[in-house]
Protein backbone atom coordinates (compact mmCIF):
# COMPACT_ATOMS: atom_id res chain seq x y z
CA UNK A 1 0.00 0.00 0.00
CA UNK A 2 1.92 3.22 -0.97
CA UNK A 3 2.52 5.90 1.78
CA UNK A 4 0.08 8.90 1.89
CA UNK A 5 2.71 11.98 1.32
CA UNK A 6 2.14 14.51 4.56
CA UNK A 7 4.18 17.35 5.31
CA UNK A 8 4.58 19.59 8.69
CA UNK A 9 3.79 22.85 9.69
CA UNK A 10 7.29 24.24 9.54
CA UNK A 11 8.18 22.74 6.22
CA UNK A 12 4.60 23.96 4.45
CA UNK A 13 5.75 27.73 5.79
CA UNK A 14 9.24 27.28 4.20
CA UNK A 15 8.16 25.94 1.35
CA UNK A 16 5.55 29.09 0.64
CA UNK A 17 8.20 31.43 1.43
CA UNK A 18 11.07 29.95 -1.11
CA UNK A 19 8.26 30.12 -3.43
CA UNK A 20 7.21 33.06 -2.96
CA UNK A 21 10.78 34.83 -2.63
CA UNK A 22 12.16 33.23 -5.48
CA UNK A 23 9.01 32.11 -8.04
CA UNK A 24 6.91 35.24 -7.73
CA UNK A 25 9.80 38.01 -7.12
CA UNK A 26 11.29 37.66 -10.37
CA UNK A 27 11.19 41.31 -11.04
CA UNK A 28 12.41 42.11 -7.90
CA UNK A 29 15.40 39.99 -8.52
CA UNK A 30 16.20 41.62 -11.94
CA UNK A 31 16.31 45.02 -10.70
CA UNK A 32 18.55 44.22 -7.53
CA UNK A 33 20.96 42.26 -9.45
CA UNK A 34 20.98 45.46 -12.49
CA UNK A 35 21.52 47.66 -9.53
CA UNK A 36 24.79 45.59 -7.84
CA UNK A 37 25.72 43.95 -11.02
CA UNK A 38 27.82 41.61 -9.51
CA UNK A 39 31.37 40.39 -10.28
CA UNK A 40 32.78 39.35 -7.28
CA UNK A 41 32.42 36.93 -4.68
CA UNK A 42 31.40 39.56 -2.16
CA UNK A 43 28.71 41.05 -4.64
CA UNK A 44 27.31 37.18 -4.96
CA UNK A 45 27.41 36.79 -1.36
CA UNK A 46 25.58 40.02 -0.67
CA UNK A 47 22.63 38.92 -3.43
CA UNK A 48 22.14 35.43 -1.03
CA UNK A 49 22.31 37.42 2.42
CA UNK A 50 19.39 39.25 0.66
CA UNK A 51 17.76 36.18 -0.39
CA UNK A 52 18.18 34.52 3.29
CA UNK A 53 16.39 37.86 4.65
CA UNK A 54 13.17 38.06 2.66
CA UNK A 55 13.05 34.06 3.01
CA UNK A 56 13.36 33.76 7.09
CA UNK A 57 10.98 36.85 7.37
CA UNK A 58 8.59 35.46 5.64
CA UNK A 59 9.19 31.84 6.94
CA UNK A 60 9.11 34.21 10.01
CA UNK A 61 5.31 35.81 9.60
CA UNK A 62 3.75 32.65 8.04
CA UNK A 63 4.93 30.93 11.57
CA UNK A 64 3.12 32.80 13.42
CA UNK A 65 0.21 31.71 11.73
CA UNK A 66 1.33 28.06 11.59
CA UNK A 67 -2.06 26.65 13.59
CA UNK A 68 -4.40 24.48 12.79
CA UNK A 69 -7.23 25.67 10.06
CA UNK A 70 -5.14 29.13 9.99
CA UNK A 71 -2.13 28.36 7.74
CA UNK A 72 -3.37 26.81 4.95
CA UNK A 73 -5.83 30.22 4.36
CA UNK A 74 -3.09 32.55 5.30
CA UNK A 75 -0.61 30.50 2.76
CA UNK A 76 -3.04 30.66 0.10
CA UNK A 77 -4.01 34.55 0.35
CA UNK A 78 -0.08 35.38 0.20
CA UNK A 79 0.33 32.76 -3.21
CA UNK A 80 -2.63 34.83 -4.63
CA UNK A 81 -1.91 38.56 -3.91
CA UNK A 82 1.82 37.87 -4.86
CA UNK A 83 0.84 36.13 -7.40
CA UNK A 84 -1.35 38.73 -8.91
CA UNK A 85 0.69 41.67 -7.80
CA UNK A 86 3.66 40.05 -9.70
CA UNK A 87 1.93 39.94 -12.96
CA UNK A 88 1.33 43.36 -13.11
CA UNK A 89 5.24 44.15 -11.98
CA UNK A 90 6.40 41.83 -14.58
CA UNK A 91 3.87 42.61 -17.71
CA UNK A 92 4.17 46.77 -17.06
CA UNK A 93 7.02 47.29 -15.03
CA UNK A 94 4.56 48.53 -12.30
CA UNK A 95 4.99 49.89 -8.39
CA UNK A 96 3.06 48.63 -5.96
CA UNK A 97 2.06 51.99 -3.53
CA UNK A 98 -0.88 53.56 -2.37
CA UNK A 99 -1.77 55.17 -5.66
CA UNK A 100 -1.65 52.23 -7.43
CA UNK A 101 -3.90 50.65 -4.99
CA UNK A 102 -6.23 53.56 -5.05
CA UNK A 103 -6.19 52.99 -8.36
CA UNK A 104 -7.35 49.62 -8.82
CA UNK A 105 -9.71 50.26 -6.11
CA UNK A 106 -11.59 53.41 -7.49
CA UNK A 107 -11.52 53.02 -11.34
CA UNK A 108 -14.82 51.39 -13.27
CA UNK A 109 -15.53 48.23 -14.60
CA UNK A 110 -14.57 49.08 -18.31
CA UNK A 111 -10.94 50.38 -17.87
CA UNK A 112 -10.23 47.33 -15.28
CA UNK A 113 -11.72 45.02 -17.58
CA UNK A 114 -9.39 46.30 -20.46
CA UNK A 115 -6.64 44.33 -18.15
CA UNK A 116 -8.27 41.12 -18.11
CA UNK A 117 -6.38 39.06 -20.53
CA UNK A 118 -5.79 35.46 -21.46
CA UNK A 119 -2.30 35.90 -19.74
CA UNK A 120 -3.16 37.40 -16.96
CA UNK A 121 -5.39 34.57 -16.15
CA UNK A 122 -3.14 32.18 -17.55
CA UNK A 123 -0.19 33.60 -14.87
CA UNK A 124 -2.98 33.68 -12.21
CA UNK A 125 -3.58 29.40 -12.84
CA UNK A 126 -0.18 28.68 -13.16
CA UNK A 127 1.56 30.67 -10.25
CA UNK A 128 -1.27 31.26 -8.09
CA UNK A 129 -4.25 28.45 -8.27
CA UNK A 130 -2.12 25.67 -9.14
CA UNK A 131 0.72 26.05 -5.61
CA UNK A 132 -2.91 27.02 -3.74
CA UNK A 133 -4.26 23.60 -4.47
CA UNK A 134 -1.25 21.69 -3.93
CA UNK A 135 -1.31 23.54 -0.53
CA UNK A 136 -5.17 22.95 -0.09
CA UNK A 137 -4.45 18.74 -0.93
CA UNK A 138 -1.59 18.20 1.12
CA UNK A 139 -2.09 16.95 4.43
CA UNK A 140 -0.06 18.13 7.41
CA UNK A 141 0.49 16.38 10.39
CA UNK A 142 0.25 18.34 13.63
CA UNK A 143 1.28 17.99 16.50
CA UNK A 144 -0.35 18.68 19.52
CA UNK A 145 -1.38 22.28 20.56
CA UNK A 146 0.98 22.77 23.33
CA UNK A 147 3.60 21.51 20.55
CA UNK A 148 2.71 23.25 17.88
CA UNK A 149 3.00 26.97 19.66
CA UNK A 150 6.61 25.70 21.52
CA UNK A 151 7.65 24.44 17.72
CA UNK A 152 6.32 27.65 16.40
CA UNK A 153 8.03 29.68 18.86
CA UNK A 154 11.17 28.45 17.98
CA UNK A 155 11.28 28.74 14.40
CA UNK A 156 10.67 32.28 14.46
CA UNK A 157 12.80 33.30 17.17
CA UNK A 158 15.54 31.00 14.73
CA UNK A 159 14.10 32.99 11.45
CA UNK A 160 13.56 35.71 13.10
CA UNK A 161 17.65 35.67 14.52
CA UNK A 162 19.28 34.84 11.00
CA UNK A 163 17.26 37.67 9.56
CA UNK A 164 17.97 39.93 12.19
CA UNK A 165 21.76 38.82 11.60
CA UNK A 166 22.56 39.12 8.51
CA UNK A 167 20.27 42.66 7.88
CA UNK A 168 23.23 43.82 10.97
CA UNK A 169 25.78 42.02 9.31
CA UNK A 170 25.34 43.73 5.88
CA UNK A 171 23.46 47.38 6.91
CA UNK A 172 25.94 49.12 5.32
CA UNK A 173 24.95 47.43 1.97
CA UNK A 174 21.67 46.78 2.66
CA UNK A 175 21.02 50.71 3.21
CA UNK A 176 22.86 52.35 0.89
CA UNK A 177 20.97 50.13 -2.28
CA UNK A 178 17.40 50.89 -0.88
CA UNK A 179 18.26 54.53 0.02
CA UNK A 180 19.45 55.35 -3.55
CA UNK A 181 16.96 52.44 -4.72
CA UNK A 182 13.21 53.07 -3.15
CA UNK A 183 11.59 51.65 -6.22
CA UNK A 184 13.06 48.37 -5.42
CA UNK A 185 10.98 47.56 -2.02
CA UNK A 186 7.73 48.79 -4.28
CA UNK A 187 8.68 45.17 -6.37
CA UNK A 188 9.14 43.18 -3.54
CA UNK A 189 5.79 40.94 -2.98
CA UNK A 190 3.67 40.48 -1.13
CA UNK A 191 5.49 43.32 1.42
CA UNK A 192 4.30 45.54 -1.43
CA UNK A 193 1.32 44.99 -1.61
CA UNK A 194 0.10 44.93 2.62
CA UNK A 195 2.29 48.57 2.68
CA UNK A 196 0.34 50.07 -0.16
CA UNK A 197 -2.96 48.88 1.21
CA UNK A 198 -1.65 50.01 5.11
CA UNK A 199 -1.28 53.38 3.61
CA UNK A 200 -4.35 53.75 1.23
CA UNK A 201 -6.59 52.70 4.04
CA UNK A 202 -4.75 55.41 6.45
CA UNK A 203 -5.36 58.06 3.99
CA UNK A 204 -9.34 57.04 3.70
CA UNK A 205 -9.15 57.18 7.22
CA UNK A 206 -7.72 60.68 7.36
CA UNK A 207 -10.41 61.42 3.97
CA UNK A 208 -13.28 60.30 6.38
CA UNK A 209 -12.75 61.91 9.49
CA UNK A 210 -11.63 65.10 8.08
CA UNK A 211 -13.61 68.25 7.89
CA UNK A 212 -14.70 69.49 4.74
CA UNK A 213 -13.33 73.43 4.98
CA UNK A 214 -14.34 75.90 3.02
CA UNK A 215 -11.53 77.43 0.62
CA UNK A 216 -11.51 80.48 -1.06
CA UNK A 217 -14.23 81.85 0.80
CA UNK A 218 -13.32 86.07 0.28
CA UNK A 219 -13.30 84.85 -3.98
CA UNK A 220 -15.47 88.21 -6.02
CA UNK A 221 -14.90 89.22 -9.22
CA UNK A 222 -13.98 92.75 -10.06
CA UNK A 223 -16.44 95.11 -10.66
CA UNK A 224 -14.82 95.98 -14.10
CA UNK A 225 -15.66 92.68 -15.01
CA UNK A 226 -18.83 91.98 -13.78
CA UNK A 227 -20.30 94.91 -15.78
CA UNK A 228 -18.05 93.62 -19.13
CA UNK A 229 -20.95 93.23 -21.64
CA UNK A 230 -19.75 89.91 -22.77
CA UNK A 231 -19.67 87.12 -20.66
CA UNK A 232 -15.96 84.92 -20.87
CA UNK A 233 -16.78 81.43 -21.22
CA UNK A 234 -13.85 78.79 -20.44
CA UNK A 235 -13.76 74.81 -21.46
CA UNK A 236 -10.98 73.38 -19.31
CA UNK A 237 -9.87 69.77 -20.89
CA UNK A 238 -8.35 67.75 -18.73
CA UNK A 239 -6.19 65.36 -20.69
CA UNK A 240 -5.81 61.82 -20.10
CA UNK A 241 -2.19 59.92 -20.05
CA UNK A 242 -0.71 62.22 -22.70
CA UNK A 243 2.71 63.30 -22.64
CA UNK A 244 4.38 65.72 -24.27
CA UNK A 245 7.18 63.91 -25.76
CA UNK A 246 4.55 62.56 -28.46
CA UNK A 247 3.10 66.01 -29.14
CA UNK A 248 4.37 67.25 -32.40
CA UNK A 249 3.63 71.01 -31.17
CA UNK A 250 6.33 70.59 -28.85
CA UNK A 251 9.19 68.94 -31.03
CA UNK A 252 7.47 65.38 -31.84
CA UNK A 253 8.94 64.10 -35.36
CA UNK A 254 5.88 62.48 -36.10
CA UNK A 255 2.73 64.76 -36.98
CA UNK A 256 0.79 64.22 -34.15
CA UNK A 257 -0.87 67.42 -34.02
CA UNK A 258 -1.26 68.60 -37.43
CA UNK A 259 -4.76 70.32 -36.86
CA UNK A 260 -3.64 72.48 -34.02
CA UNK A 261 -0.33 73.61 -35.66
CA UNK A 262 -2.50 75.66 -37.93
CA UNK A 263 -4.68 77.23 -35.36
CA UNK A 264 -3.41 81.02 -34.86
CA UNK A 265 -3.20 82.10 -31.16
CA UNK A 266 -2.45 78.46 -30.04
CA UNK A 267 0.45 78.55 -26.75
CA UNK A 268 2.30 75.20 -25.97
CA UNK A 269 3.78 75.39 -23.14
CA UNK A 270 7.15 72.59 -23.85
CA UNK A 271 7.84 72.25 -20.43
CA UNK A 272 4.74 72.00 -18.23
CA UNK A 273 4.95 68.29 -15.62
CA UNK A 274 2.60 66.59 -13.36
CA UNK A 275 1.70 66.78 -9.75
CA UNK A 276 1.28 62.96 -9.54
CA UNK A 277 1.69 60.30 -11.96
CA UNK A 278 -1.83 58.61 -11.57
CA UNK A 279 -5.28 60.11 -12.21
CA UNK A 280 -6.65 59.41 -8.46
CA UNK A 281 -3.67 61.81 -7.77
CA UNK A 282 -3.31 64.44 -10.58
CA UNK A 283 -6.86 65.51 -10.53
CA UNK A 284 -7.72 66.56 -7.20
CA UNK A 285 -4.03 68.25 -7.01
CA UNK A 286 -4.94 70.61 -9.75
CA UNK A 287 -7.73 71.84 -9.28
CA UNK A 288 -7.18 72.02 -5.00
CA UNK A 289 -4.73 75.40 -5.03
CA UNK A 290 -2.79 73.46 -2.74
CA UNK A 291 0.30 72.83 -4.58
CA UNK A 292 2.21 69.70 -5.36
CA UNK A 293 4.93 70.10 -2.47
CA UNK A 294 1.76 70.42 0.32
CA UNK A 295 -0.35 68.43 -1.61
CA UNK A 296 -2.22 65.13 -0.32
CA UNK A 297 -5.43 63.17 -1.37
CA UNK A 298 -6.63 63.34 2.40
CA UNK A 299 -6.34 66.82 2.46
CA UNK A 300 -7.83 67.77 -1.03
CA UNK A 301 -10.68 65.80 0.03
CA UNK A 302 -11.26 67.74 3.18
CA UNK A 303 -11.45 71.34 1.33
CA UNK A 304 -13.50 72.64 -1.10
CA UNK A 305 -11.49 73.90 -4.75
CA UNK A 306 -11.02 75.51 -7.56
CA UNK A 307 -14.55 74.83 -8.85
CA UNK A 308 -15.99 75.70 -5.71
CA UNK A 309 -14.59 78.70 -6.11
CA UNK A 310 -15.66 79.93 -9.34
CA UNK A 311 -19.07 79.19 -8.27
CA UNK A 312 -18.58 81.15 -5.41
CA UNK A 313 -17.90 83.87 -7.35
CA UNK A 314 -21.08 83.43 -9.26
CA UNK A 315 -19.76 81.86 -12.36
CA UNK A 316 -21.63 78.64 -14.16
CA UNK A 317 -19.98 75.54 -13.42
CA UNK A 318 -20.43 72.41 -15.48
CA UNK A 319 -18.45 68.84 -15.43
CA UNK A 320 -18.74 66.64 -18.37
CA UNK A 321 -16.90 62.86 -17.56
CA UNK A 322 -16.05 60.52 -20.14
CA UNK A 323 -13.42 58.71 -17.88
CA UNK A 324 -13.67 57.14 -14.71
CA UNK A 325 -15.17 59.85 -12.79
CA UNK A 326 -13.58 63.14 -11.17
CA UNK A 327 -12.33 62.23 -8.47
CA UNK A 328 -14.15 64.06 -6.03
CA UNK A 329 -13.23 67.51 -7.13
CA UNK A 330 -16.88 67.74 -8.95
CA UNK A 331 -18.45 67.10 -5.64
CA UNK A 332 -21.79 69.39 -5.82
CA UNK A 333 -21.40 70.75 -9.29
CA UNK A 334 -23.64 70.18 -12.08
CA UNK A 335 -22.04 67.01 -13.79
CA UNK A 336 -22.91 64.93 -16.80
CA UNK A 337 -21.47 61.46 -17.61
CA UNK A 338 -21.47 60.64 -21.20
CA UNK A 339 -18.78 57.31 -21.10
CA UNK A 340 -21.72 55.72 -22.47
CA UNK A 341 -23.94 57.73 -24.15
CA UNK A 342 -24.65 56.50 -27.98
CA UNK A 343 -23.54 54.03 -30.86
CA UNK A 344 -22.75 57.59 -32.83
CA UNK A 345 -19.70 58.03 -30.85
CA UNK A 346 -18.32 54.83 -29.54
CA UNK A 347 -17.33 51.28 -31.55
CA UNK A 348 -16.75 49.18 -28.17
CA UNK A 349 -17.89 50.01 -24.42
CA UNK A 350 -16.04 53.01 -23.99
CA UNK A 351 -17.05 56.30 -25.52
CA UNK A 352 -14.85 57.96 -27.69
CA UNK A 353 -13.88 61.79 -26.52
CA UNK A 354 -16.21 63.44 -29.31
CA UNK A 355 -18.82 62.61 -27.39
CA UNK A 356 -17.70 64.87 -24.86
CA UNK A 357 -18.40 67.89 -27.71
CA UNK A 358 -22.10 66.54 -28.01
CA UNK A 359 -24.43 69.61 -27.03
CA UNK A 360 -21.70 71.50 -25.85
CA UNK A 361 -21.98 74.70 -28.03
CA UNK A 362 -25.95 75.00 -26.68
CA UNK A 363 -24.07 74.63 -22.44
CA UNK A 364 -21.70 77.38 -23.93
CA UNK A 365 -24.27 79.74 -24.94
CA UNK A 366 -26.61 78.98 -21.90
CA UNK A 367 -23.48 80.34 -19.41
CA UNK A 368 -25.07 83.90 -19.81
CA UNK A 369 -23.24 84.63 -16.23
CA UNK A 370 -19.95 83.57 -18.13
CA UNK A 371 -18.31 80.27 -16.89
CA UNK A 372 -16.39 77.01 -17.16
CA UNK A 373 -16.67 74.02 -18.51
CA UNK A 374 -14.83 70.74 -17.90
CA UNK A 375 -14.24 67.97 -20.33
CA UNK A 376 -12.51 64.83 -18.66
CA UNK A 377 -11.26 62.52 -21.56
CA UNK A 378 -10.46 59.53 -21.76
CA UNK A 379 -7.77 60.58 -24.13
CA UNK A 380 -4.31 58.18 -24.10
CA UNK A 381 -5.57 55.77 -21.41
CA UNK A 382 -3.83 52.37 -21.75
CA UNK A 383 -2.97 49.64 -21.99
CA UNK A 384 -5.69 49.67 -24.81
CA UNK A 385 -4.28 52.22 -26.91
CA UNK A 386 -6.53 51.55 -29.88
CA UNK A 387 -9.92 51.74 -28.13
CA UNK A 388 -9.28 55.49 -27.51
CA UNK A 389 -9.25 56.07 -31.66
CA UNK A 390 -12.43 55.47 -34.26
CA UNK A 391 -10.83 53.85 -37.18
CA UNK A 392 -10.24 56.75 -39.20
CA UNK A 393 -7.47 58.16 -36.77
CA UNK A 394 -5.54 54.99 -36.55
CA UNK A 395 -3.04 56.43 -39.14
CA UNK A 396 0.44 55.28 -37.90
CA UNK A 397 0.69 51.08 -38.71
CA UNK A 398 0.93 48.34 -37.74
CA UNK A 399 -1.07 49.05 -34.61
CA UNK A 400 -1.07 47.22 -31.24
CA UNK A 401 -4.72 45.95 -31.19
CA UNK A 402 -4.30 44.06 -27.87
CA UNK A 403 -4.15 44.81 -23.98
CA UNK A 404 -1.75 42.79 -24.06
CA UNK A 405 1.72 44.71 -24.91
CA UNK A 406 4.47 42.15 -24.16
CA UNK A 407 2.25 40.61 -27.52
CA UNK A 408 3.21 43.69 -29.34
CA UNK A 409 6.34 45.29 -30.40
CA UNK A 410 7.89 48.93 -29.34
CA UNK A 411 6.84 50.37 -32.88
CA UNK A 412 3.46 49.02 -32.78
CA UNK A 413 2.95 50.15 -28.92
CA UNK A 414 3.71 53.80 -29.96
CA UNK A 415 1.37 53.74 -33.33
CA UNK A 416 -0.95 53.17 -31.42
CA UNK A 417 -0.16 55.50 -28.82
CA UNK A 418 0.19 58.10 -31.61
CA UNK A 419 -2.74 57.71 -33.18
CA UNK A 420 -4.51 58.58 -29.71
CA UNK A 421 -2.77 61.80 -29.50
CA UNK A 422 -3.86 62.70 -33.25
CA UNK A 423 -7.35 61.59 -32.21
CA UNK A 424 -7.15 64.11 -29.31
CA UNK A 425 -5.82 66.98 -31.56
CA UNK A 426 -8.89 66.21 -34.28
CA UNK A 427 -11.45 66.73 -30.38
CA UNK A 428 -9.11 69.58 -29.28
CA UNK A 429 -9.53 71.64 -33.19
CA UNK A 430 -13.05 70.55 -33.60
CA UNK A 431 -13.57 72.05 -29.94
CA UNK A 432 -11.60 75.30 -30.88
CA UNK A 433 -14.30 75.73 -33.91
CA UNK A 434 -17.11 75.44 -31.18
CA UNK A 435 -15.51 78.24 -29.27
CA UNK A 436 -15.41 80.41 -32.45
CA UNK A 437 -18.74 79.61 -33.32
CA UNK A 438 -19.83 80.44 -29.89
CA UNK A 439 -17.91 84.03 -29.74
CA UNK A 440 -19.88 84.95 -32.81
CA UNK A 441 -23.00 84.64 -30.44
CA UNK A 442 -21.82 87.24 -28.04
CA UNK A 443 -18.83 85.82 -26.12
CA UNK A 444 -15.49 85.63 -25.23
CA UNK A 445 -14.30 82.53 -25.08
CA UNK A 446 -10.66 80.04 -24.29
CA UNK A 447 -9.62 76.65 -24.11
CA UNK A 448 -7.17 75.25 -21.86
CA UNK A 449 -6.01 71.51 -22.06
CA UNK A 450 -3.76 69.88 -19.92
CA UNK A 451 -3.21 66.19 -19.24
CA UNK A 452 -3.17 64.69 -16.27
CA UNK A 453 0.52 62.90 -16.39
CA UNK A 454 2.10 61.27 -18.73
CA UNK A 455 2.92 57.26 -19.62
CA UNK A 456 5.63 54.91 -20.25
CA UNK A 457 6.05 53.09 -23.23
CA UNK A 458 8.31 50.61 -22.89
CA UNK A 459 11.42 53.06 -21.89
CA UNK A 460 14.02 51.46 -19.11
CA UNK A 461 11.32 48.78 -19.24
CA UNK A 462 8.48 50.23 -18.29
CA UNK A 463 5.05 50.50 -19.49
CA UNK A 464 1.55 52.79 -18.33
CA UNK A 465 1.97 55.03 -15.59
CA UNK A 466 2.00 55.15 -11.67
CA UNK A 467 5.31 54.96 -10.43
CA UNK A 468 5.30 57.33 -7.32
CA UNK A 469 5.89 60.99 -8.44
CA UNK A 470 9.94 61.15 -6.34
CA UNK A 471 11.00 57.99 -8.66
CA UNK A 472 8.64 58.59 -12.21
CA UNK A 473 10.96 58.90 -15.35
CA UNK A 474 10.35 62.04 -17.29
CA UNK A 475 7.90 59.99 -20.10
CA UNK A 476 5.50 59.80 -16.68
CA UNK A 477 5.58 63.31 -15.62
CA UNK A 478 6.59 65.38 -19.07
CA UNK A 479 2.83 66.57 -20.17
CA UNK A 480 1.11 68.84 -22.31
CA UNK A 481 -0.49 72.37 -21.67
CA UNK A 482 -1.91 74.14 -24.23
CA UNK A 483 -4.04 77.10 -24.22
CA UNK A 484 -5.97 79.32 -26.75
CA UNK A 485 -7.83 82.49 -26.49
CA UNK A 486 -10.44 84.11 -29.36
CA UNK A 487 -9.42 87.33 -30.06
CA UNK A 488 -12.17 88.90 -28.30
CA UNK A 489 -10.69 87.22 -24.90
CA UNK A 490 -7.29 88.12 -25.85
CA UNK A 491 -8.12 91.77 -25.56
CA UNK A 492 -10.01 91.19 -23.19
CA UNK A 493 -7.53 89.41 -20.98
CA UNK A 494 -4.92 92.12 -22.08
CA UNK A 495 -2.64 89.13 -23.97
CA UNK A 496 0.72 90.51 -25.43
CA UNK A 497 0.57 87.36 -27.77
CA UNK A 498 4.31 87.96 -29.02
CA UNK A 499 5.24 87.69 -25.29
CA UNK A 500 3.31 84.73 -24.28
CA UNK A 501 4.65 82.63 -27.30
CA UNK A 502 8.50 83.65 -26.61
CA UNK A 503 7.81 82.61 -22.64
CA UNK A 504 5.93 79.12 -23.32
CA UNK A 505 8.84 78.11 -25.08
CA UNK A 506 11.44 78.51 -22.15
CA UNK A 507 8.51 78.52 -19.22
CA UNK A 508 8.51 75.78 -16.93
CA UNK A 509 5.17 75.21 -15.85
CA UNK A 510 3.06 72.64 -13.92
CA UNK A 511 0.00 71.91 -12.44
CA UNK A 512 0.36 74.39 -9.79
CA UNK A 513 -0.52 77.16 -12.50
CA UNK A 514 -4.08 76.28 -13.73
CA UNK A 515 -5.45 77.15 -10.67
CA UNK A 516 -4.40 80.36 -10.48
CA UNK A 517 -3.97 81.15 -14.07
CA UNK A 518 -7.97 80.11 -14.30
CA UNK A 519 -8.41 82.37 -11.44
CA UNK A 520 -6.69 85.40 -13.13
CA UNK A 521 -8.72 84.56 -16.57
CA UNK A 522 -11.63 85.44 -14.83
CA UNK A 523 -10.97 87.51 -12.68
CA UNK A 524 -11.51 86.40 -9.44
CA UNK A 525 -9.87 88.15 -6.85
CA UNK A 526 -8.61 85.94 -3.50
CA UNK A 527 -6.02 86.35 -0.89
CA UNK A 528 -5.12 82.44 -2.22
CA UNK A 529 -4.42 84.15 -5.69
CA UNK A 530 -0.37 83.90 -6.49
CA UNK A 531 0.00 85.99 -9.90
CA UNK A 532 3.29 84.73 -9.85
CA UNK A 533 1.77 81.27 -10.50
CA UNK A 534 -0.71 82.80 -13.24
CA UNK A 535 0.91 81.88 -17.39
CA UNK A 536 -0.71 84.91 -18.69
CA UNK A 537 0.24 87.60 -15.74
CA UNK A 538 4.11 88.18 -17.26
CA UNK A 539 2.43 88.94 -20.75
CA UNK A 540 -0.93 90.73 -19.84
CA UNK A 541 -1.55 94.47 -20.70
CA UNK A 542 1.39 95.32 -22.93
CA UNK A 543 4.00 93.58 -21.51
CA UNK A 544 3.79 95.27 -18.37
CA UNK A 545 3.73 92.98 -15.76
CA UNK A 546 7.46 91.56 -17.41
CA UNK A 547 9.85 91.78 -14.71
Amino acid sequence: MARRITITPGQLCLLVSLYIVAGLNTAFWGRLLGVVQPVGVTDWVFVAASATILIAALNAVLTAAALPYMLKPVAAVLVLLSASAAYFIQEFGTAIDANMVRNVLETNAQESGEFLTAQLFGFILLMGIIPVALISIVPIRWPTLPQTVLSNTGRGLMSCGVAAALIFGFYANLASTIRENRALLLTLVPSNVFAALGKYHSSKGAKASGKFNTFGEDAHREETVQGATRPLVTVLVVGETARSANFSLNGYARETNPRLARIDGLMSLKHASSCGTDTAQSVPCMFSGIGEAAFTVAKAAGQENLLHILKRAGLDVLWRDNQSGCKGVCNGMTTETLSQKGEAFYADVTSHDEVLLDGLEERLVAMERGGIIVLHMIGSHGPAYFKRVPAAFARFKPTCDTSQLSKCTTDQIVNSYDNTILYTDHVLAELIRILGAVEMKGFDTAMIYVSDHGESLGEKGLYLHGMPRALAPKEQTHIPMIMWASHSAQGRLGMDMECLQEAVATKRASHDNLFHTVLGMFAVRTRLYDPSLDVLHHCRNGRANRT
